[in-house]
């Protein structure tokens, strides 16, 4: 069930709000020493932002962030892209455990899909990066910059 954004300019608190989170998980100790996932996330996010209604495919992927020749690339023979986001989903939740336990905000790549949604991690957490302007709700998918309840 989806709720209505209240208090929000027109989508710069949410992709302010997504890249310095970006910004925050990246310089962690779970991602500092993987440039592979950090590349792969930096797509994911900068894909949700620029191209909401279109995911990423496993192919382009591939090709833009892991150097896949486009020609020759086989998702049959080459597993790259689900075994590296599968690794990003096991980093992400080894970055949430520790360092980024009370980080109001949290990544999440949902299995079976490129799609990066950013979730609000506590209730009582609010949403505010320059302005002080909160979100309602406790999920915010970036791929069409909605917010939804979280019935986790």
């Amino acid at each position: 069930m989806l709720a209505r954004v209240s208090h929000i300019q027109p989508h710069a608190t949410l992709i302010d709000a997504a890249r310095l989170h970006f910004a925050r998980v990246v310089a962690s100790a779970a991602f500092v020493h993987s440039r592979r996932h950090r590349r792969l996330l930096a797509y994911l996010l900068d894909r949700a932002l620029q191209a909401p209604a279109v995911g990423s495919k496993e192919t382009v992927i591939a090709v833009e962030v892991f150097g896949r020749d486009a020609a020759r690339y086989d998702p049959r023979l080459d597993p790259i892209v689900r075994v590296e986001a599968g690794r990003l989903r096991q980093r992400l939740a080894a970055y949430y455990a520790g360092e980024g336990s009370q980080d109001a905000l949290r990544f999440e790549l949902p299995r079976g899909a490129y799609a990066l949604r950013l979730l609000r991690h506590s209730p009582a957490a609010v949403l505010a990066v320059d302005a002080p302007q909160a979100v309602a709700g406790r999920l915010v998918d970036l791929a069409t910059l909605r917010i939804a309840a979280n019935h986790a």
